[in-house]
């Protein structure tokens, strides 16, 4: 079996989403331009409580398979919003999405997907939105276990740990803060040191299951955190 990284990557993102999922699923459809029924299989197929999500990936694709891709994505939410889901158990209220990691003629594929019903998302919008994602709940978490449930989760975690993002992602995950940051200077721009300590100190409050699973009520930022935050809210 070819593994693919894209896949890799959108099935991290379901999950870390609160989706189920399961990989390159099998299923017969009848295409427009044949008679006969043949075999098509999803990407990415995840689910929740509230809705079923049909994912097409592809490392890259050229125009010239774009309208077959998408008249195949629509046969199968038909598929779906009918008998089919039920027979599986899964939320008829269905989400057709395409990820792509690199786009060929971009301005002719907007066009393409124009009212087709399917929404295009970059990979790199979703391994950034992942990535920030974790390493917001690693800093609450206040530990590294690196027994996150799948490779690509583990993998960004510990560049993260390793201090290996970016100023931009940094600047992402801790956006919250920076933002707060900037407010509170600016209703007291002679703040002391020890004032923004404190006022950064405020803002480490766990919330919710963060409280049940770790039994602390605070966390706290690292000293080099700090100085990242006060110079981006300065």
């Amino acid at each position: 079996m070819v593994f693919s990284y894209v896949e890799d990557i959108t099935e991290a993102w379901c999950r870390n989403n609160g989706y189920l999922t399961q990989r390159n699923f099998p299923l017969r459809i009848k295409r427009e331009s044949k008679k006969q029924f043949g075999w098509s299989d999803i990407d990415v197929l995840a689910s929740n409580k509230k809705e079923t999500l049909i994912i097409n990936c592809k490392n890259w694709i050229h125009q010239n398979g774009v309208r077959k891709l998408i008249s195949d994505m629509n046969i199968i939410g038909k598929k779906f919003s009918g008998t089919f889901a039920d027979e599986l158990n899964m939320p008829k209220t269905i989400k057709k999405i395409f990820v792509v990691d690199i786009w060929n003629h971009k301005d002719k594929f907007d066009r393409e997907f124009d009212n087709s019903g399917i929404e295009k998302k970059e990979l790199k919008e979703l391994l950034e939105e992942l990535s920030i994602s974790l390493a917001k709940d690693f800093i609450k978490r206040d530990h590294y276990s690196g027994k996150e449930t799948n490779a690509v989760s583990r993998i960004l975690l510990t560049m993260w740990y390793n201090k290996l993002m970016s100023d931009e992602l940094k600047a992402k995950v801790y956006d919250e803060y920076i933002e707060k940051l900037k407010d509170f200077l600016r209703k007291k721009p002679k703040s002391s040191k020890r004032s923004i300590n404190s006022f950064l100190n405020s803002l480490c409050i766990n919330k919710g299951k963060e409280i049940e699973r770790h039994n602390k009520e605070k966390y706290n930022l690292r000293l080099e955190e700090k100085k990242f935050i006060i110079n981006r809210a300065r």
